[in-house]
Order: structure tokens, then C-alpha cells, then sequence
């Protein structure tokens, strides 16, 4: 992004030093940003939040399938 120095124009008018974009960068940006809420809206779609200590204790615990310790022989 090249930096434009103050410059007067022919007719007088002062124009501050000021960043000009690259022909298309705005257009990219923007659908950049536009893809990046997409997938940040869509990642949170199954978010599901509890309260911590809801429900019967161990209820919520996730049940062990690995068979027992000596069991493989």
C-alpha cells in the first residue's frame, strides 16, 4: 500500500498525505471479511452450553469402553 506525500494541485487545492489502496484490495478485504463471518457463524450453529452441575451426578460422565485391565490375555 504505497504512501501518497501532501501535494498542491495545479488549481491551488492542498491534498493531504493519505495510503492508496491497490486497484481491488477493498473488494478482496470485503469478501474476506463476508467469508470469515460465514465460517464463524457457521461454527458456532451446534454450540451447546450447560450449566455446570445440571442433571444426576455422574449422569454426564461418559461411560468407559475399553474392556477391563487383563482382559486382552
Amino acid at each position: 500500500m504505497p504512501r501518497i506525500a501532501q501535494y498542491t494541485k495545479k488549481d491551488g487545492t492542498e491534498v493531504r498525505a493519505h495510503d492508496r489502496w491497490a486497484p481491488g484490495a477493498r473488494t478482496q478485504l470485503a469478501s474476506l471479511i463476508v467469508v470469515g463471518m460465514v465460517v464463524v457463524g457457521a461454527g458456532n450453529g451446534q454450540v451447546k452450553i450447560e450449566k455446570v452441575g445440571s442433571g444426576e451426578s455422574g449422569a454426564d460422565r461418559p461411560r468407559v469402553s475399553a474392556p477391563a485391565a487383563g482382559a486382552h490375555r
